[in-house]
């Protein structure tokens, strides 16, 4: 995917879940590209991973990616979603 279909998803996202974050960043390797992706949403909700788990499904849409949370489980509305991480080392 490109930068502008990201921002598309993203923009998507922010209107339709209300997300305080949603922001893709191109990793450049030489020519190679991955994409990290930040969201951030349900901070006012009693259940905001529920909420983040189908924020994510949207945003991936059957793709393929890493997804990393925050260490100690405390921050239950902020996603980190990585794509094509592997393009970066091969």
């Amino acid at each position: 995917m490109s930068g502008e279909e990201y921002q598309k998803i993203n923009d998507k996202l922010r209107t339709q879940y209300n997300l305080a974050v949603a922001k893709t960043h191109p990793i450049k390797n030489g020519k190679k590209v991955a994409f990290v992706t930040i969201l951030v949403g349900g901070l006012n909700l009693s259940n905001p991973k529920s909420y983040m788990d189908n924020v994510v499904h949207e945003f991936v849409q059957g793709r393929m990616y890493n997804e990393y949370i925050d260490a100690n489980l405390d921050n239950p509305w902020l996603r980190i979603i990585i794509e094509d991480i592997n393009d970066l080392v091969n």
